[in-house]
């Protein structure tokens, strides 16, 4: 072996041995953290073994090594046991000691027993600098129709974490109902603001105001809530458009009755509001009733040329009964214009109508579920079962 070699093979050697000794000095410091790991997953296995029977047959010197080492998961441990075992109570026992020992499961104690209103009242004075603690009590005094319990409890929470949108929108409802309407709307404005979970905080809020008289505002909330929504959904249309009327906003409602009158509902809102002594509604009637009406007479000379459009002029106009009666006249083997025609009858409170023109359209047209399950709907309400 040449001298060159021998060097290689020492310097193969002295790498090889450094790695191994970081190694065995890595394990060592780690080896606690590795004993206690394997201890809390043999725990939760054996701990979980027994679900679906009620024998658990568990060495009590297992909770007690698996205690020392991490007391917080093995309570946790001990309750999911309880429940597997069937066990109500010792699960129950189970979770009241983990929850008094650490707030660290709170949140998984909270959806183990959303309504639980003892484990809530315990929580939120065990742990008064959790907002979800607070949230959990409300929750549970809602349940018991404690409302007055229930708009402290969120209030106190809401003063921690103010951010919880569907929280907001939950006191919005109680200070509502209470006839609290400032506080109401307030409550709405945070909703709105931080986005609940139904993107309804901002249009509810417009509905507040709108009760107040502050149109102005109204009509900021309402279109607000338009761009949180991102797609045409006609009630927020509605709402604006009622909003920008009585705010004086003429021009600007005009967009929004459009969207409103391609649906056949634009004639019906502007009738309503001027019926209510809305002058700016009655203004705009005219308008609408012309715009309306020349095109219907445009869309019925395209169903007349062809039915090859009737579909998307009824997905585009489904209330119109004026479209949907003429397309009936002019395409009476076609099951959907009389599917069509019910659905605008049923939306003008013309059950009797409608149930006759669905009939008539599923015996042309039988595969379309939702006229079945309409259809069953009006049977059932007449009492043919």
């Amino acid at each position: 072996m040449t001298h060159t070699m021998r060097k290689s093979v020492i310097r193969w050697w002295m790498r090889t041995l450094l790695f191994w000794s970081i190694l065995l000095v890595l394990l060592g410091l780690r080896l606690p953290d590795f004993s206690k790991s394997l201890l809390l997953n043999y725990t939760f296995v054996t701990l979980l073994s027994p679900c679906g029977s009620k024998q658990a047959d568990v060495d009590p010197a297992l909770f007690e090594a698996a205690f020392r080492s991490s007391p917080g998961q093995t309570l946790w441990l001990m309750a999911v046991n309880a429940e597997c075992r069937g066990d109500e109570s010792a699960a129950h026992s189970a979770l009241q000691e983990s929850l008094a020992f650490s707030d660290a499961r709170l949140t998984a104690i909270r959806s183990a027993a959303p309504y639980d209103l003892a484990f809530a009242r315990f929580a939120s004075g065990k742990y008064p600098d959790r907002a979800e603690a607070h949230f959990w009590l409300g929750d549970a005094l809602l349940k018991q129709n404690d409302k007055d319990g229930a708009v402290e409890a969120y209030v106190h929470g809401v003063q921690l974490y103010t951010t919880d949108a569907n929280v907001w929108d939950t006191l919005g409802r109680l200070y509502e109902e209470k006839g609290e309407m400032q506080l109401a709307a307030q409550a709405y404005d945070q909703a709105c603001r931080y986005r609940d979970r139904g993107k309804n905080g901002c249009a509810l809020a417009g509905d507040v105001y709108m009760k107040l008289g502050r149109y102005e505002v109204a009509v900021d909330r309402y279109l607000t809530s338009i761009r949180q929504i991102g797609y045409t959904w006609l009630p927020a249309e509605r709402r604006a458009a009622t909003a920008l009327l009585a705010a004086g906003r003429l021009e600007e409602a005009v967009p929004h009755l459009t969207i409103l009158s391609e649906h056949g509902q634009a004639i019906p809102l502007l009738t309503e509001l001027a019926e209510k002594g809305s002058t700016e509604a009655e203004a705009m009637l005219q308008q609408f009733q012309e715009y309306e009406g020349d095109r219907i007479s445009s869309l019925q000379g395209e169903l007349s040329a062809s039915d090859a459009r009737l579909t998307e002029m009824r997905s585009v106009a489904p209330d119109n009964l004026t479209l949907a009666q003429f397309a009936v006249s002019r395409y009476p083997n076609r099951g959907e214009a009389h599917l069509w025609l019910a659905d605008a009858l049923l939306k003008q409170g013309d059950k009797d109508g409608a149930k006759e023109a669905y009939e008539r359209g599923i015996t042309l047209y039988a595969e379309d579920g939702n006229a079945w399950a309409a259809l069953g709907r009006l049977y059932e309400e007449k009492g043919d079962i």
